[in-house]
């Protein structure tokens, strides 16, 4: 397991709250042309090669979406990250260096045009973080985040 793992919303203010599971109905809402971030801070001694994110959409039964149905932007931090979506419902972030600090992999919300067309249900959608990562100590481990998520109220 990551020594650190933090969900983050940026307001349009640029204010950065972190999401917990006592903030969940108040920061942890998806708005229009938002950022959030999945902070990644490996262990001790560990180091990181790959992470994979997907955002379940309400349970990992429930139809999954296309990220760019959600989000229309990608980036991560850390010594040239290298993103790619060969699976549309996952964003992968390879590292050539393996990072042993922290990496920040930020999604952008869509307008809100567009989140109303996402196929989320509103005041009835919650996503959250699937994420496995690779590297020293990690040979491909998943975490499901269920408790730093995103409603969506429409």
């Amino acid at each position: 397991m990551p020594q650190d793992l933090r969900v983050f919303v940026i307001t349009k203010k640029g204010t950065r709250l972190e999401i917990t599971p006592d903030v969940l109905d108040t920061y942890g809402t998806l708005y229009a042309d938002v950022h959030y971030v999945v902070e990644l801070t490996p262990a001790a001694g560990g180091e990181l090669t790959q992470v994979k994110v997907q955002w379940i959409h309400i349970r990992d039964t429930f139809t999954q979406f296309a990220l760019d149905k959600v989000f229309n932007a990608f980036a991560a931090t850390g010594k040239d990250p290298v993103i790619t979506r060969k699976n549309p419902k996952i964003l992968v972030v390879d590292y050539a260096t393996p990072q042993k600090t922290a990496v920040e992999i930020t999604f952008t919300a869509t307008d809100a045009v567009n989140l109303a067309k996402s196929g989320l249900e509103a005041h009835h959608s919650y996503l959250w973080p699937r994420l496995h990562m690779t590297g020293t100590g990690l040979a491909d481990v998943q975490f499901d985040v269920k408790t730093r998520g995103i409603g969506y109220f429409g």
